[in-house]
């Protein structure tokens, strides 16, 4: 059997809408997406690669998979640099304030974040978390953001909305033209003109997708607090600015 390697990865971020375009996509007739997050760069790593590469076993279409991991595990960039130096990369950002609400949202949903507040303490006993509440790991993110660890759980909901950081790691390995960065708000307000645009990154035909289904969906049992948005926004300008200058790309919905 013939090994070809994937031609894409959807990449993140994660709480964007990667599983409503990975849905899109695999009706295309000249795609296929594994039905499944691998996580193989990025925390499979010790199965190898010839394990991963018998995973893409349709050779006459362009292959892929989403794994949102993908983005914000800046080690895996080298990684998947080394086995596919030529792939398309596909990124999907969301409002960072919105995004980490939403990633707040999953893990309290699914009981998440009771285990991952009490084995952040147990590592931080001088600096303990004293609430799961977002705000209040707002408050202890935006007050320790240059002294602990917070790109561990459960302050890595917040951490993961720094793009800025995540897409300069990708350009030290792959050239701009093999990355494309679309805006989630852009995606959900009209779906298929950013499919069509995917495709034409892709160099296959946009060919008409089916009626768009939204996945995974969230549901949020509290609004997000204005004081709380207010910090976060303010938190997250300049390296929206700095982000929107380096992808050349106007960011107006994140304001």
């Amino acid at each position: 059997m013939t090994i070809k390697k994937p031609d894409f990865l959807i990449i993140g971020a994660a709480k964007s809408g990667t599983t409503s375009l990975a849905a899109a996509l695999a009706k295309h007739p000249d795609l296929h997406i594994l039905p499944y997050e691998v996580h193989y760069f990025s925390k499979q790593l010790s199965r190898g690669d010839r394990w991963y590469l018998s995973l893409f076993d349709q050779p006459g279409k362009l292959q892929g998979e989403k794994s949102p991991t993908y983005l914000y595990y800046l080690d895996c960039h080298r990684e998947i640099y080394r086995l596919l130096p030529h792939a398309a990369l596909i990124v999907l950002l969301r409002d960072p304030v919105e995004r980490a609400f939403s990633n707040w949202n999953m893990r309290y949903n699914d009981k998440r974040l009771i285990s991952q507040g009490l084995h952040f303490n147990r590592g931080h006993r001088d600096r303990p978390l004293k609430s799961l509440d977002f705000p209040a790991l707002v408050d202890y993110y935006l007050e320790n953001d240059d002294s602990v660890d917070v790109f561990l759980p459960p302050l890595d909901v917040i951490h993961r909305s720094l793009y800025l950081p995540q897409v300069e790691s990708l350009l030290r390995y792959f050239p701009g033209e093999n990355i494309l960065v679309l805006l989630s708000e852009q995606f959900f307000g009209s779906e298929a003109r950013c499919c069509e645009k995917v495709c034409r990154f892709l160099n296959i035909d946009p060919l008409p997708l089916p009626a768009f289904e939204t996945q995974r969906r969230g549901q949020y049992k509290k609004p997000l607090p204005q004081k709380t948005r207010d910090q976060l926004k303010e938190f997250f300008r300049p390296y929206n600015r700095q982000l929107s200058k380096l992808l050349g790309l106007s960011i107006e919905e994140w304001q």
